[in-house]
Order: C-alpha cells, then sequence, then structure tokens
C-alpha cells in the first residue's frame, strides 16, 4: 500500500511539474516573441504587406491563429553581438555553443518562425522556439 501512495503522489507531481513548466515556459516564449516581432505590426492587410515585401500567413500560436504581416527587418544579416543592436534580434550562428563568445547576425524578419539561438552581449543564449 505504501508503494502505490508513494507512486501516486510522484505521478501527481510529475503531472502538475509539466503542466507548470507548460504555462512558465509558453508565457517566456509570448513574450520573447512579443519583444521580437514587433508589437505594433501596422500592416493588417495582404496587399499592404506584400507591397512592402513582407509574407501574409498563419504566424502566432495554435491557441489564436491569426493572419498577419511578417515585415522585412532593414538590418537583416548585419554584424551583430547582442538583439540590442538589431531590429528583430541578433541571430547566433548556426551550431552555436551555449555561452560561447559569438558574432551573430541580425535576424532578417520582425517574427520569428523558427527555432533560434540568440546572441546576448557576446554570448550564444540556449536554443528557443516559437
Amino acid at each position: 500500500m505504501k508503494n502505490k501512495t508513494t507512486l501516486l503522489i510522484v505521478l501527481i507531481l510529475v503531472i502538475l511539474g509539466f503542466f507548470g513548466a507548460y504555462f512558465l515556459l509558453s508565457d517566456n516564449i509570448s513574450e520573447v516573441n512579443n519583444n521580437v516581432s514587433g508589437v505594433d505590426n501596422e500592416v493588417d492587410n495582404k496587399k499592404t504587406c506584400e507591397e512592402q515585401g513582407g509574407i501574409w500567413s498563419i504566424w502566432s500560436n495554435i491557441e489564436n491563429p491569426i493572419k498577419e504581416c511578417n515585415l522585412p527587418t532593414s538590418d537583416g544579416g548585419k554584424e551583430c553581438t547582442d538583439s540590442s543592436q538589431c531590429e528583430s534580434y541578433c541571430q547566433a550562428p548556426e551550431d552555436s555553443e551555449i555561452d560561447s563568445s559569438v558574432i551573430g547576425k541580425c535576424y532578417e524578419w520582425k517574427k520569428t518562425i523558427v527555432c533560434m539561438q540568440e546572441v546576448r552581449s557576446g554570448i550564444a543564449d540556449a536554443t528557443w522556439c516559437y
């Protein structure tokens, strides 16, 4: 009986931990994307979006799928050592080791659409996905 109780408690803690981590991470990812993607997106239709070189598609998360414009940045491809130097964010070179010193490139789109590794203060951060 003691083993069943212990197993039940462990199972409940694992489930609570999973949901807690999910909600904690989903909030952080949304916050990162809002900071990166330019919350004030003035382009609200496909024609205007495409005229400005953007891509009109669903960029929001699964919980809130709406069509939006993803505009190119003016500094995409420029070398950087921190996201504060970029219109979007500073992307680490592919396969950068976490906590290594790197020079990145400014991301070319205002909204992130894949997994990314950011450069902060010249250091490669952990990969995050949106």
